[in-house]
């Protein structure tokens, strides 16, 4: 048929050409794909570093936030702790404040009732004093008739024996007490003799010459100025003890307002005053004598 399509040969015109391409073919395929594939490779690199730091990024965002977290939990347990401190800094305060109120409570009860008991003491003491004055003043008042009485015979005796009125003198003589007979035998021997025969001075000058009312109201005397020193002892110890009353006041003061102040150095220094305070009035309280009253 004249229509029919023949394959070119070789004798036709352009087909070396056709058959220098058609060599060429192959080799152009191959380069395609190799390109191809550095294109999927290319791509595949971005997207596995992608997925890489897709995959650090959520582990080491995960690891933060459990590190805020504990840190979290750290900070809350540094603040409760905090919290706790200045509690407890508010506690021993608080405790030293009520273990002083407590001590100084009681001392100072103690001292009051010390002060009263001293006082009864300073009360009786005053009394048995008055007391011992007023006997000693009833002995005194019988020794002195009795001297006078002593004195009377012996002036009476006197002018006897200026007279030598033996007979009167011998009189005078037996009607002495018995307490100015040792006196006056002692005298009529005790030195030279006078131009009347009488010697000198007189029995009342001498030792032997005593009186036991006068003694008994010596006695008395000292024992009064005994009690007078004891109940002046007493009315010292007594105001001593309200003295320690006073401290342990002063002690119950700046232990109470310590706790009223906010700042912890205010609080602690009253409680220093305070405890100062409390030392000295508990050594002064002891270093003094004890009434116990049984």
């Amino acid at each position: 048929m004249a229509d029919e399509v023949r394959p070119a040969s070789a004798t036709e015109p352009g087909a070396p050409a056709a058959r220098a391409r058609r060599a060429e073919a192959p080799g152009e395929g191959q380069h395609g794909i190799a390109a191809a594939a550095r294109e999927v490779w290319r791509d595949e690199r971005v997207e596995i570093v992608a997925a890489i730091l897709l995959s650090l990024a959520t582990v080491l965002s995960a690891w933060g936030a459990y590190q805020a977290t504990r840190w979290s939990g750290v900070q809350a347990n540094s603040y409760a702790e905090a919290a706790a401190l200045r509690v407890w800094r508010d506690e021993r305060v608080e405790i030293v404040a009520a273990i002083l109120l407590s001590l100084a409570t009681v001392l100072s009860a103690w001292g009051a009732y010390q002060a009263t008991r001293w006082s009864g003491v300073q009360a009786n003491s005053y009394a048995e004093a008055a007391a011992l004055r007023a006997e000693a003043n009833s002995h005194g008042t019988v020794a002195s008739r009795q001297l006078q009485i002593d004195v009377a015979s012996f002036l009476a005796w006197a002018n006897a024996a200026a007279q030598n009125d033996t007979r009167l003198t011998d009189f005078l003589e037996s009607r002495f007490r018995t307490e100015f007979k040792p006196a006056f035998g002692a005298w009529l021997v005790s030195g030279s003799l006078d131009g009347a025969g009488i010697p000198d001075g007189t029995p009342f000058d001498l030792p032997d010459y005593k009186l036991a009312e006068q003694t008994i109201a010596n006695a008395k005397v000292a024992a009064a100025d005994d009690a007078l020193l004891d109940a002046q002892e007493a009315n010292q110890v007594s105001d001593n003890f309200v003295l320690t009353a006073v401290l342990f006041a002063s002690v119950l003061f700046f232990a109470g307002i310590a706790a009223r102040f906010r700042p912890q150095w205010i609080r602690w220094a009253m409680l220093s005053v305070a405890v100062v305070v409390f030392v000295l009035g508990l050594i002064v309280e002891f270093s003094l004598p004890q009434n116990v009253g049984f």
